[in-house]
């Protein structure tokens, strides 16, 4: 271990250099490796020269942007630190210094300021110029790399949307009833928990080289003995052509380990593998059932399986719109696990013209990453210039804008718009939460964009009601956004006819937020039960429900009825909050509400003794097991329920009573009755 006290006749710097490079690193590193360059040894030998350090070897397996930054930031110390470390080394002088100023003040002083104070001075001065000249160097030569990534990201990310537009075509001319048995039959096997590759040599760690090239070895006696018998059976018995690619390459492998998994090597199941093509799905299909006959039968072990012909799948944002099906398998004889691909066809033809390459690239530039094309402006902030650079290169992918104050003037918005019309097509997910979007803006944003990607789309407030969004806004969206599957409306002027043109033309919706769309009556309420009633993504998510201020009144009780009779108990909070709801509707509400609601609002509405005794014979049911995990109930101002039936409500929830034995609304207030008897 290096000596931890300074040499005589060290330099100050030297002896930085010799000690904390990890904490050092951190002073620079965040800032600098926020932004990877796209050629690091082309950034390394460029940074080298202009800051005159020595480049590091080409055997460093280290030899990585960190490496050089590491260098810099050996001299990049804070001087509050500098300043410790030199005086804790200089104790000793320093406790004679004071015992002699206490004998010889005259002289002592001089001595200590020569000997101690200055040197400090002098060289906490060429520190902080040099950590100076460091940072600087830094952002100049990432500035330039940056901007030849972002605009290298732009030149591919249109030949990604042909690709995608292709594969999208195959993929709809597939049997998506196929597709859905495939999906249940691989659902045993999905990853939950990731498996590993076994310990292949007693006392080699899993992150070693050595590890790794016995990995290698056996995975590639494994491809090629039982799992190229396997993929002859398949083909003899179900059709198909097997094809045998060779083991992972070095290269791939280790970059792959060290992106993904920490540089443990037991985590990577697809060096060994192999792939099957079959010209459609039902010969694809009848191959899976095969080999979880086989798997049955315990002839081989389907340790993961990744169904990627799932509607649910998000093939645009992890694969660049291609789907297959991996299966991770392992003999007893060998343990070690293998990866069997099987393609379509079609799909493999489209990867293979340019499809793979087109993919390869945008990888290599970071596109599938949020790190390098997420951009995030809080409300106190302006769009600023490098901001504004990337949405006219069209390489975001997420853009949050929420209550930005650039939006809050109508000629912003414009500005916006102009600027991400031609671009908005490449975004996964825009927020813009309280910019106070209108119907034009939104048909003027998302008009001519047929090949938009975009999931994810805020446009609510929750400060301010938005009335200027409207239906003729949202059937816009619709119409160019078919991806979409989360949708917040929140506060907006939201109706029937846009959650209509939602719910009919974007499949993959999953959430739509429309608490307070006053617009929104029992038939927008309706169609959103129906849809959940139907099952699909909706309905997987259809744990709460908030139609808050909808005014949806009775009739909307009565469709929430009739969905939570059609499916299974899930539904754990219920926001009828001003909804014009009166006794009527909760008659007809109380006997569907499941057993696994927790939160039920139905305060501000215009419920009479009679709601409230359907309700408490719900709460009281012993056929239908009650509200056992009701936590909270809000009756507040919920029209005119009397004493007798809150108090009876209260003894059959004893633990939502207060100490004063009153029962306790949500958030702790107290239900109030309108008027007691």
């Amino acid at each position: 271990m290096a000596s931890t006290s300074r040499k005589d006749g060290e330099s100050l710097e030297r002896y930085v250099e010799r000690h904390d490079i990890r904490k050092l690193l951190e002073t620079i590193a965040a800032q600098v490796l926020k932004e990877r360059p796209p050629n690091p040894a082309k950034f390394i030998s460029q940074f080298c020269d202009e800051l005159d350090v020595s480049e590091p070897s080409e055997e460093s397996t280290e030899c990585d942007v960190a490496l050089v930054v590491a260098v810099a930031a050996q001299r990049s110390a804070t001087m509050h630190t500098v300043k410790a470390k030199l005086y804790a080394q200089e104790k000793e002088e320093a406790r004679t210094a004071l015992e002699q100023l206490q004998k010889h003040p005259d002289s002592t002083q001089s001595w200590f300021q020569d000997k101690v104070i200055a040197p400090v001075r002098e060289e906490a001065v060429e520190m902080e110029t040099k950590e100076r000249a460091c940072r600087e160097a830094a952002a100049r030569i990432l500035e330039q790399y940056i901007g030849e990534r972002d605009e290298a990201q732009s030149a591919v990310l249109p030949l990604m949307a042909s690709d995608r537009d292709e594969y999208a075509k195959a993929y709809g001319k597939m049997n998506i009833a196929i597709c859905h048995k495939i999906g249940d039959m691989l659902a045993e096997y999905a990853p939950k928990k990731g498996p590993v590759q076994p310990p292949l040599s007693k006392g080699q760690p899993t992150t070693s080289v050595a590890y790794l090239m016995e990995l290698v070895r056996h995975a590639k006696i494994a491809a090629e003995t039982s799992l190229k018998d396997l993929m002859d059976t398949v083909v003899s018995s179900c059709g198909g052509v097997a094809y045998s690619p060779g083991t992972k390459s070095l290269e791939r492998t280790i970059q792959k380990t060290k992106e993904k998994y920490n540089g443990n090597f037991s985590r990577l199941l697809d060096v060994g593998r192999g792939m099957v093509v079959f010209q459609d799905t039902s010969q694809l299909y009848r191959a899976l059932k095969f080999i979880t006959r086989l798997e049955k039968s315990g002839l081989l072990q389907v340790v993961r399986a990744k169904d990627r012909f799932s509607p649910k799948w998000d093939a645009i944002l992890y694969s660049g719109g291609y789907r297959d099906v991996l299966l991770n398998l392992r003999w007893s004889d060998s343990g070690v696990i293998v990866e069997l691909q099987l393609h379509l066809q079609p799909l493999l033809d489209i990867k293979n013209a340019t499809g793979h390459e087109n993919y390869e690239m945008a990888r290599s530039l970071h596109v599938f990453n949020p790190v390098f094309t997420s951009q995030r402006i809080y409300w106190n902030e302006d769009l600023a210039e490098a901001t504004l650079r990337k949405l006219k290169l069209g390489v975001l992918t997420e853009l949050v804008l929420d209550y930005s104050p650039a939006l809050s003037r109508p000629e912003s918005r414009s500005f916006l718009v102009s600027t991400l019309r031609e671009k908005v097509g490449s975004l996964r997910s825009l927020s813009l939460l309280g910019c106070s979007m209108t119907d034009s803006e939104l048909c003027g944003l998302f008009s001519g964009n047929q090949s938009c990607i975009l999931r994810d789309l805020h446009l609510g407030d929750r400060a301010r009601s938005n009335k200027a969004i409207t239906d003729k806004g949202i059937v816009a969206i619709s119409e160019q956004c078919p991806h979409l599957r989360k949708l917040d409306l929140y506060f907006t002027g939201a109706g029937p006819n846009g959650i209509r043109a939602i719910l009919s033309r974007c499949p993959s919706i999953d959430c739509i937020e429309v608490g307070r769309c006053f617009n929104l009556g029992a038939e927008g309420v309706g169609l959103i039960c129906d849809a959940v009633a139907l099952g699909g993504r909706l309905a997987a998510n259809a744990v709460e429900l908030d139609f808050t201020g909808t005014k949806c009144g009775d009739e909307g009780c009565r469709h929430i009825a009739t969905m939570l009779a059609r499916m299974a108990p899930k539904l754990q909070k219920l926001n009828l909050r001003r909804c014009s709801v009166t006794s009527t509707g909760i008659c007809v509400l109380s006997p569907a509400l499941p057993g696994s609601i927790e939160y039920l609002n139905l305060g501000r509405n215009q419920i009479t003794d009679v709601g409230g005794y359907a309700l408490l014979e719900r709460i009281s049911s012993e056929i239908n097991g009650g509200l056992p995990c009701l936590e909270n109930l809000n009756l507040g101002y919920a029209g005119d329920i009397s004493k007798t039936i809150v108090d009876a409500i209260a003894a059959a929830l004893p633990a939502l009573v207060g100490d004063d034995g009153v029962l306790i609304g949500v958030d702790g207030n107290k239900v109030r009755a309108a008027q007691d008897e």
